[in-house]
């Protein structure tokens, strides 16, 4: 089952790494768009796949995750996450999803954005992860002109 295009999240991304089990003809319709480089990872995907892959602007894993063991998705989501993108989105059917729970998606710091009939989006964004906090600044606390001011 293939969601809808603007559902996916994928925006306009000219990097795509695509992680799926098989490419179906709706699946490449959904994503080919001029001017973007789609890369596909088919088949049981390990991370030997990975190996001399470079950066992309988005990773999307779909039809994959259901099919390969929780350790090993959680494997793939990580190496994705940490050394090819810094936005990754996973397209998953929970009924088919063994061994996952809510727990699993938030220690990887992906956050459930959407619904789509059976399917959930699961979204990891670096840029979202970690937002610029006012307080979180030299001039707050490291300052080192407040340093004779304020003891801690």
């Amino acid at each position: 089952m293939t969601p809808p295009v603007e559902w996916l999240g994928l925006g306009d991304a000219a990097r795509v790494l695509c992680v799926t089990r098989t490419r179906t003809p709706a699946l490449v319709a959904a994503l080919d768009r001029p001017g973007r480089e789609l890369v596909w990872l088919e088949g049981a995907v390990g991370l030997a796949a990975l190996a001399g892959h470079g950066r992309y602007d988005v990773a999307l894993v779909i039809d994959h995750l259901e099919h390969v063991t929780a350790r090993d998705g959680r494997l793939l989501l990580a190496r994705l996450r940490d050394l090819h993108t810094h936005r990754v989105v996973a397209i998953v059917a929970p009924a088919q999803l063994a061994g996952w729970t809510h727990a699993d998606w938030r220690a990887l710091e992906f956050g459930a954005d959407g619904e789509a009939g059976a399917l959930r989006r699961y979204t990891y964004d670096i840029v979202a992860y970690n937002p610029p906090r006012e307080w979180n600044t030299p001039t707050h606390w490291a300052n080192p002109r407040n340093f004779d001011r304020f003891r801690w």
